[in-house]
């Protein structure tokens, strides 16, 4: 059975989407499939988040990413 994301998830994947400029269905997709890094072609501000340490550190550490980050693990078998 697929996990489904949560509403807050499913909110947070959209904007993450709109700022990639491409559909919350292919980022997903792109997530599930273990494909991302395809995501830092031609997108110079994600790519400076990835960059930078800290920030990183920030980002992946906040609730949304870890409930997300679980939420596609689980869905993918990983987890």
């Amino acid at each position: 059975m697929k996990n489904e994301l949560t509403p807050e998830q499913k909110q947070m994947l959209s904007l993450a989407a709109a700022k990639l400029g491409i559909s919350p269905q292919e980022l997903e997709n792109k997530l599930r499939s273990g494909n991302a890094e395809s995501l830092l072609r031609g997108n110079s501000k994600l790519a400076a988040i990835l960059s930078d340490r800290k920030a990183m550190e920030q980002l992946m550490n906040s609730p949304q990413a870890q409930a997300l980050l679980k939420a596609l693990t689980k869905s993918s078998g990983k987890g």
